[in-house]
């Protein structure tokens, strides 16, 4: 399985054990995965699908995406993003 982040990359990184994540799929609807044991989770592992749980929760409530969708469009909540 690949991930790809820009329309021209060609070098495509490998998603490997352990790793997890969404796909956010064209017609809007939502596809969460991850590959690692939910009944045997490192700590690091368990925090990543606790975020990544908290991320699935925010993308289909809509409410909850609206308020992040206005948090986005303000300026000084964009600035706070690392470079």
């Amino acid at each position: 399985m690949h991930a790809i982040t820009g329309p021209t990359q060609t070098d495509l990184p490998l998603i490997k054990d352990g790793d997890a994540g969404l796909v956010i799929k064209s017609d809007g609807k939502i596809q969460v995965f991850n590959t690692f044991d939910l009944d045997n989770l490192t700590i690091e592992q368990a925090a990543t699908h606790e975020r990544l749980t908290a991320l699935t929760v925010a993308l289909r409530v809509p409410k909850i995406m609206g308020i992040l969708l206005t948090m986005a469009e303000d300026p000084d909540v964009m600035s706070l993003l690392p470079a």
